[in-house]
């Protein structure tokens, strides 16, 4: 990169020195976690990152359910402003709903690592549930989800709010508060 930006046909072109170019290019892990304001036209259309992705999760799943989308509307409706309207923001809505219960989810997240005695409560939920060896796997397959993206926001809340789920953690959750208070061990 910083051969590139010194040659003389691209020094030309941006007058740059040579350690001002070196702090132009940047690998960083930078993602979309909001989505574009305005993402179609009249026979222009942007989909994954561009338009609207999912909340830290997988851009490639993203792109691919919004190109599809925006595939099928070309195809079957047209490709007005109009039709992308009717035919794709759906899509994009959908997706953007998802990640604003994401966000919610983060946000307990962010309260049980705060609260010790919620977080030791999944920990030791998670533990007896691979312990066990069952095919039941809530607070598991809930906390994979949630920080994998293996499957929708909306899907990781329904099946936190499930019985298998719910008790369980409660259980851990009133043994650990009454540990955390000093209780016995």
């Amino acid at each position: 990169v910083n051969r590139f930006m010194t040659s003389s046909h691209v020094r030309d072109w941006f007058p740059v020195e040579r350690d001002q170019a070196a702090a132009a290019c940047r690998c960083l892990p930078r993602m979309n976690i909001g989505g574009a304001k305005h993402f179609f036209a009249d026979r222009i259309v942007l989909v994954g990152d561009c338009g609207v992705s999912r909340l830290y999760k997988d851009g490639i799943g993203a792109a691919y359910r919004t190109a599809k989308a925006c595939a099928v509307t070309a195809v079957f409706h047209g490709v007005s402003k109009l039709d992308f309207q009717k035919y794709y923001l759906p899509t994009c809505r959908r997706l953007e709903l998802d990640n604003k219960l994401g966000k919610l989810m983060f946000r307990g997240a962010t309260l049980f690592r705060k609260l010790g005695f919620l977080s030791k409560a999944m920990l030791q939920t998670t533990r007896k549930e691979q312990r066990a060896g069952s095919s039941r796997f809530a607070m598991s397959t809930v906390l994979w989800d949630m920080f994998t993206g293996s499957a929708a926001y909306k899907d990781v809340f329904l099946r936190s709010m499930k019985p298998d789920f719910v008790f369980p953690f409660a259980v851990e959750s009133v043994k650990a508060l009454f540990r955390f208070h000093g209780g016995p061990r």
